[in-house]
């Protein structure tokens, strides 16, 4: 529901799948192709090579998302913003030892204890 939400939504959808996980990534825009303003990013932005080499590892895996009928169209009900709200608490919780460590190590450190 909430790909297709976004796909109604914005011209260019594209997802990509985090491997060994069962989430997916997506990545939209407004105006132009998403995969090649990704692209066009990577090369501009300035990061360090590891950082660089994960994104064009994620660029490679892009694949055009085909829209379905499936949109939410109550996503402002007080339930859900409680719900988002408690969801948002409860990843922040759960991110700050990762967020501390690549802080601290930088990516690599990161990856080594995952």
């Amino acid at each position: 529901y909430l790909a297709d939400t976004i796909a109604d939504v914005f011209q260019s959808v594209y997802t990509a799948d985090v491997p060994y996980t069962t989430n997916r990534e997506l990545f939209a825009c407004m105006k132009g192709d998403a995969k090649e303003r990704l692209s066009e990013g990577i090369e501009t932005a300035g990061y360090d090579d590891e950082v660089t080499g994960l994104m064009h590892k994620v660029d490679k895996g892009l694949v055009p998302y085909e829209k379905g009928d499936y949109l939410l169209t109550d996503d402002k009900a007080p339930v859900e913003l409680l719900g988002m709200k408690v969801i948002d608490d409860i990843i922040r919780d759960e991110i700050k030892l990762y967020r501390d460590l690549y802080e601290t190590e930088g990516l690599k450190g990161l990856l080594e204890q995952l």
